[in-house]
């Protein structure tokens, strides 16, 4: 009977692709405005799809990081009890904040639709509001994914069971998460997310062939 952890090179994946399937979806199906006001008439016009794209980006994706962390914790017997607990601590706040963004973006989304009909300048005042605090929680910085990257790539390294490619690939992204939060370099957070697509790839073959060989 299969575990939890079995999942993981799955859970991997699903990560990867589901920031790929955000990025195709945002730039070449919606064509994602800057302006909130343009924002607005996105949400009218695809009100069903953004309501998905948020459950699989956000929502599930949370869970795929929980699964995912697990069965990392399992390939590094030679991490501390300590720094595992710090590592699943840290996926738990991130899958926290990642799926109450997600939430929040859909709860906007049927607010401003909504109220649009009625008061169009209130729809984008709603929008405003919640697209604000949903980023600030789930997006604006990536400081708390930066931590959980950076004791993963630790205990990664400890347990010398990966490629010290993908340890360093790991400590990189990390550094890069921990930056956002500093003022200006906001901009690293694309760094962040194109770089772990590459980073769950690996991860997901590197965790198949431990699949395999066990």
């Amino acid at each position: 009977m299969k575990q939890l952890t079995d999942f993981g090179p799955a859970a991997a994946l699903y990560a990867a692709l589901a920031y790929i399937f955000a990025l195709m979806i945002f730039a070449l199906v919606l064509h994602w405005p800057d302006s909130r006001s343009d924002q607005i008439l996105v949400l009218l016009q695809h009100p069903t799809l953004l309501h998905w794209l948020y459950v699989f980006v956000y929502q599930l994706w949370a869970i795929a990081l929980l699964v995912l962390t697990l069965c990392i914790l399992k390939t590094v017997p030679n991490s501390s009890d300590e720094l595992k607990k710090l590592i699943l601590v840290l996926a738990s706040v991130w899958a926290t904040l990642v799926a109450a963004s997600g939430m929040l973006f859909n709860s906007g989304i049927a607010a401003s639709v909504a109220a649009f009909e009625h008061n169009p300048e209130q729809a984008e005042e709603i929008w405003q509001s919640i697209s604000f605090i949903a980023n600030a929680i789930g997006g604006a910085n990536e400081y708390i994914g930066g931590f959980w990257m950076l004791f993963v790539s630790i205990a990664m390294r400890k347990a010398a069971l990966y490629s010290r490619g993908l340890v360093w690939l790991g400590f990189a992204i990390a550094l890069a998460a921990l930056a956002t939060a500093l003022p200006g370099l906001s901009w690293l957070g694309i760094f962040f997310g194109l770089s772990q697509i590459v980073w769950f790839c690996w991860l997901a073959l590197k965790l198949k062939n431990f699949d395999d060989h066990s």
